[in-house]
């Protein structure tokens, strides 16, 4: 009986052992998988932040070309209406040069040009 007794405790004992020691793998284990899922998790997050940061610079670069699109087409919209301007004031000087020849050609009634004297008129006055 007491030989019973002693390996009812002896198997009870390697029960508890064989429990226990099932408990640490199933916690080593457990461990290891919560260490590899708080890995992939923060992969996972350095990707996600490293995606966001590329698309905040690909935003920030397209924005400066946006930008600089508009500087130059406000750039080229003034240089043509400075050019614009400047060939208008050319062609009212030529315009002014033309109409002043014109007049100072014309003919007085009596068949000579305008604003130009004989020399006989010249001297007489």
């Amino acid at each position: 009986k007491e030989l019973e007794e002693e390996e009812g405790r002896s198997l009870e004992q390697r029960k508890a052992e064989l429990k226990a020691r099932m408990e640490r793998e199933l916690h080593e284990v457990q461990e290891r998988e919560r260490s590899r899922v708080e890995m992939a998790e923060r992969a996972l997050r350095d990707e996600l932040e490293a995606s966001l940061s590329l698309k905040r610079s690909l935003m920030e670069r397209e924005e400066q070309l946006m930008e600089e699109q508009q500087r130059e087409r406000r750039e080229r919209l003034e240089r043509q209406r400075e050019e614009a301007i400047r060939e208008e004031a050319e062609w009212d000087a030529h315009r002014k040069r033309q109409q002043d020849l014109r007049l100072a050609t014309r003919e007085e009634p009596r068949g000579r040009p305008v604003g130009l004297q004989t020399t006989l008129e010249q001297v007489t006055l």
